[in-house]
């Protein structure tokens, strides 16, 4: 079994289980449409629905499961100390502007319905 670490992953009940390792990181959280149970309930980045925790697990590996979503595409921004950062092990990345016109880049993940829906093949 491959230690490798993955990030995002989207489960079998179409949660998402977004990952990040930091040996020095204080807190982190993510900034995102998904939903969580955890949520802080503030605005996120650019509107990215609100802000929650990620648990500090084993070897300084930072994670946070979603709740089960419906079939969709969701952006979030993962944020370490305070500080926006992109998902590293996610190469799906799109610009968006912020309610202040700055644009920024933001981490996609595509969490498929059971069957196949039209859009999924765009």
């Amino acid at each position: 079994m491959s230690d490798e670490l993955k990030s995002p992953i989207v489960n079998k009940d179409r949660s998402v289980t977004l990952s990040i390792k930091s040996e020095n990181a204080i807190k982190v959280e993510v900034s995102s449409d998904l939903r969580f149970k955890e949520n802080i309930g503030q605005a996120g980045l650019g509107g990215l629905g609100s802000v929650s925790p990620l648990k500090k697990t084993s070897n300084n590996v930072w994670t946070a499961t979603s709740l089960p979503m419906l079939s969709g595409r969701y952006s979030y921004v993962l944020l370490v100390d305070g500080f926006y950062v992109l998902d590293l092990l996610n190469p799906f990345v799109r610009q968006v502007s912020t309610t202040q016109g700055v644009n920024v880049r933001i981490n996609v993940v595509n969490v498929q319905a059971d069957e196949p829906m039209p859009w999924d093949f765009f």
